[in-house]
């Protein structure tokens, strides 16, 4: 497999110490249909986890939603900020959307089972994927007919902010100590 690096112009890449960072020797095909249609590239940064499909194990992203208000244990509906790549038939903090409903100008509301526990308000939520994280996409990737991504194995100073999704606390447990996050010094200046 050839690796090459393509430029995209528009597209919010993670930032990280690239001296430090090491990545997978091989790439992992991609399991395009966790992804909205229409989506044309995974970018640098994209939390990528490993799922077994009908062909054999394939990377995904790991999908983040940071609660828009709170919802409470057993609800039925979970209103989400824009810019998440859920799709019906995702799992969002343990429950499957069954719709969406994106006719709001600053947020969408998920129609999901009942909620096993309460979402408090910019809480990042994360769906299943959250137990077989492989680690960060190393390039931003163009989703062609085939494509593959390269995870990171190790990346230090991450620049949180600069990842293309939020993530929580869950997330970065998974990613292990091989992963570190710059400190953020912008709220206390």
């Amino acid at each position: 497999m050839d690796y090459k690096r393509e430029s995209f112009e528009h597209v919010q890449e993670g930032k990280w110490d690239s001296e430090s960072c090491v990545r997978c020797i091989a790439g992992l095909d991609f399991d395009k249909t966790c992804l909205p249609d229409g989506t044309k590239r995974v970018p640098k940064g994209a939390v990528l986890a490993k799922k077994l499909t009908s062909s054999g194990y394939k990377a995904v992203i790991v999908k983040t939603a940071v609660a828009q208000a709170n919802a409470a244990a057993s609800d039925t509906s979970l209103k989400v900020l824009k810019g998440h790549l859920l799709k019906v038939g995702d799992k969002i903090a343990g429950s499957t959307i069954s719709a969406i409903d994106t006719s709001n100008e600053d947020y969408d509301t998920l129609t999901v089972g009942a909620l096993a526990a309460k979402v408090d308000k910019d809480t990042v939520a994360n769906d299943e994927n959250v137990d077989n994280i492989l680690g960060l996409n190393y390039a931003t990737t163009k989703m062609d007919a085939y494509p593959s991504v390269t995870y990171t194995i190790q990346a230090y100073e991450i620049e949180e902010a600069s990842l293309p999704w939020p993530i929580n606390d869950a997330i970065k447990e998974k990613l292990t100590s091989r992963h570190h996050f710059a400190l953020d010094f912008s709220e206390h200046s």
